[in-house]
């Protein structure tokens, strides 16, 4: 019976036409996964290391001439604020709070070893944002009264700096930001006639910041035991917008004369560029292969009917119509399958030779692998091009039987 079964199968079918349709649907499941892997190797490119904090931008007020002869410092009032937030495309946003109290961050001992000796000493500053901007992924970035090592994040430019600048300078050894983050360096902090030391641990260094991030709860600590009331501003605001609307920002920032990353801005146009060329192309992508499963079911009800005559003998004498749609079903899923396995070895190849022309082109390293969601969409499609199929098959192979 098997063996009569795939005889009449294969004496139905129309080799060209089962080449389109094979074709049709490595080339649409081609470019979706090709999509999302692309995205994927985008959001890992651009967005590494920046997940810290919510997508949005740090403004501020541009210091003028006025600023500098008068001695007052360019800041935000509550009005202002309050109008920022009642436009349409701001989703929220919220003062940086910086400190108003010296900092003095040293390198200590463990540094000294690793710098061969040397050391390093600066005054600097800190600021902090409310937590529901900030993405806690566990523990680290916490801080509570009592605490003796203060969890901080510092901008991955420092690193590139000190590495790239100072250590080359000074002829002393290159830091490493993995090596960095598991050690510690010395924080004095001291203001209204009070002195402390603090040990300060780097949690993560990140490119959406310019200045070293601190847990709220340790800002507002510091400034109630070390800060001055009378010299808080307001000179920097962290704004998220609505819908990733970054041209209205744009056309505010330019309107108010306020300073913003330009860098971070492009990206940010970038990015939406990005998603529509994406979005464009995985529709593209979806539409063909749509297009492909529908000629796959056509091409199996005309290779069904082609056998009409065959069929129907084969349930006149007993046979089980559902037995001789299994036969037929097993033979596409096979098809599908062989389809699915052709465009991830095609994909891998694709990716292996993206990751070198990336990598010897603009020395950037990719990583090594399809995303997990790449293959999700070829499970997906499996699935769904067996199950319409199979469907498609039972119902047709049915009205057959019945009608004899």
């Amino acid at each position: 019976m098997k063996v009569s079964l795939n005889t009449i199968i294969k004496k139905g079918q129309k080799q060209g036409q089962l080449i389109v349709a094979f074709v049709g649907s490595v080339i649409g499941l081609l470019m979706l996964i090709g999509v999302v892997q692309l995205y994927m190797d985008y959001t890992n490119l651009f967005e590494e290391g920046e997940d810290f904090l919510q997508d949005g931008y740090m403004i501020e007020k541009q210091v003028n001439a006025a600023n500098t002869i008068s001695g007052k410092k360019a800041s935000y009032t509550q009005e202002e604020l309050d109008e920022l937030k009642s436009l349409d495309f701001i989703e929220d946003l919220a003062p940086v709070k910086t400190s108003n109290y010296k900092v003095n961050i040293s390198g200590g001992d463990e540094i000294k070893k690793l710098l061969g000796g040397a050391d390093f000493s600066l005054l600097f500053f800190f600021q902090s944002l409310p937590d529901k901007f900030v993405k806690i992924k566990n523990d680290d970035f916490k801080w509570e009264k009592g605490d003796s090592i203060i969890p901080i994040v510092v901008p991955a430019d420092y690193l590139n700096l000190f590495n790239n600048g100072f250590a080359s300078s000074q002829n002393v050894r290159q830091l490493s930001g993995d090596l960095i983050q598991k050690l510690t360096v010395n924080i004095e902090i001291s203001g209204q006639n009070k002195k402390t030391k603090f040990k300060g641990k780097i949690i993560d260094f990140n490119g959406k910041i310019n200045s070293i991030l601190v847990p709220e709860s340790f800002m507002d600590y510091a400034k109630d035991e070390f800060g001055n009331p009378d010299e808080e501003s307001m000179n920097r605001v962290f704004v998220v917008t609505k819908s990733k609307d970054h041209n209205k920002l744009a056309a505010l920032i330019k309107k108010r004369g306020f300073v913003v990353n330009e860098n971070k801005m492009e990206v940010g146009k970038q990015k939406i560029y990005v998603q529509i060329i994406m979005s464009v192309l995985l529709f593209i992508g979806f539409v063909i292969l749509v297009l492909a499963a529908l000629n796959f079911i056509l091409y199996s009800q005309l290779s069904i009917y082609k056998n009409e005559y065959e069929i129907g003998v084969l349930t006149q004498i007993g046979y089980d119509y559902k037995t001789v749609s299994w036969t037929y079903i097993r033979h596409f899923a096979i098809l599908f399958g062989m389809i699915a396995l052709t465009t991830f070895v095609l994909a891998i190849f694709g990716k292996m030779y993206l990751n070198y022309w990336i990598g010897s082109s603009f020395q950037v390293e990719l990583s090594g692998s399809l995303s997990i969601y790449a293959y999700l969409v070829g499970v997906i499609f499996l699935i769904a091009y067996v199950t319409l199929n199979s469907y498609s098959i039972r119902n047709t192979i049915k009205k057959i039987a019945l009608k004899n």
